[in-house]
């Protein structure tokens, strides 16, 4: 089984490293408001919450637009002997 979320992209904060080639960002993401019919419905199942993704891969970190709204799913991973 999983569960799906409909998650806005509040921030992308992008962090100065020591290391002038490193690359950083934090991506916080919120749950959608009612601002549509749509999110309306979404929202009133995940009315609150927050994912905050630390990344270094820069083609990952231009994935990320403020505003935008992203579908996540959870899906439970089962062990491997």
């Amino acid at each position: 089984m999983s569960v799906k979320a409909k998650f806005q992209c509040h921030e992308v904060r992008h962090v100065h490293q020591y290391d002038p080639d490193a690359v950083y960002a934090e991506v916080k993401l919120l749950p959608v408001h009612a601002n549509s019919q749509e999110n309306a419905s979404w929202s009133k199942y995940t009315p609150h919450g927050e994912i905050t993704l630390g990344i270094t891969n820069p083609v990952a970190i231009e994935a990320f637009e403020n505003g935008a709204e992203y579908l996540i799913d959870f899906t439970k991973v089962e062990p491997t002997s």
